[in-house]
């Protein structure tokens, strides 16, 4: 799998074969997965457990994961975020896809929500309408604020303001190769994604790709998963991060560099 091999690549062999663990070290006997060894599976940590895995070419082995999908309906959460995850592993899984109940024009207004909310409807070929002129920016955004605006409203951006946006994000890299919350903040991995989300939806890219890609590895534990900085704690979500930043700096940075 050419995908699997540009990852294995970055990370090395052993390196990927450890992550592999780390992921299936959290697998519940019920197929989900959990955010420790111990704790019981969530959704969204089955989600980040199987895009690792799709990510190594590693995800052909889930045969229980789909039983566990069945199991749930739309009232484990009224999060999107939580609804989109679902969605995205029940279409995965081949589990039949019964669209959720549509979101209150509430939800809608809020940046988050109405970012999952979209990806939902893409994915059950639902229309899904809403007015984009009644989403706003925090007055003191943060970079995922801003991921979340740019994918929602970047085709309605003047030129001034797409400019303004790509020098905001590459102002957000830190000199040792990561991205804060905002310019001048520490960097976590947590930024790293989105950041690369920005730079693809408006064209530009990171200031030092090198660096981050350096800041991504070295946040790598002896355990194989990664977490949000290096020496921290690693947690499934942040694996995922990690590995998907990888993979955009592959596809959308890497040959024009």
């Amino acid at each position: 799998m050419v995908l699997a091999l540009r990852i294995s690549d970055f990370l090395g062999a052993e390196a990927a074969k450890k992550l592999t663990h780390f992921v299936l070290a959290r697998q519940k006997q019920d197929g989900g997965f959990g955010l420790t060894p111990r704790l019981p599976a969530t959704v969204e940590d089955t989600y980040y457990a199987v895009r690792i895995l799709e990510l190594l070419g590693e995800d052909e082995t889930l045969t229980r994961t789909r039983d566990y999908l069945e199991r749930l309906d739309w009232s484990i959460s009224r999060r999107a975020r939580t609804i989109y995850a679902l969605v995205y592993l029940r279409r995965k899984f081949a589990c039949p896809i019964i669209c959720p109940p549509r979101p209150s024009g509430k939800s809608l207004q809020v940046l988050e929500e109405a970012y999952y909310w979209q990806k939902i409807a893409r994915i059950c070929k639902k229309e899904l309408r809403f007015r984009l002129s009644s989403l706003t920016l925090p007055k003191n955004p943060i970079i995922r604020d801003v991921h979340y605006y740019l994918a929602l409203k970047g085709h309605f951006l003047t030129p001034a303001e797409a400019a303004h946006w790509a020098e905001w994000v590459q102002a957000c890299q830190t000199p040792a190769g990561g991205f804060g919350f905002k310019p001048g903040t520490t960097a976590f991995m947590d930024n790293v994604l989105p950041a690369l989300e920005i730079c693809r939806l408006l064209g530009c890219k990171p200031l030092n790709l090198s660096r981050l890609t350096a800041f991504i590895l070295a946040c790598q534990t002896r355990a194989g998963g990664f977490a949000r900085s290096g020496g921290g704690v690693a947690f499934l979500e942040s694996s995922y991060q990690a590995v998907k930043s990888l993979w955009l700096i592959q596809e959308n940075f890497s040959r024009s560099s």
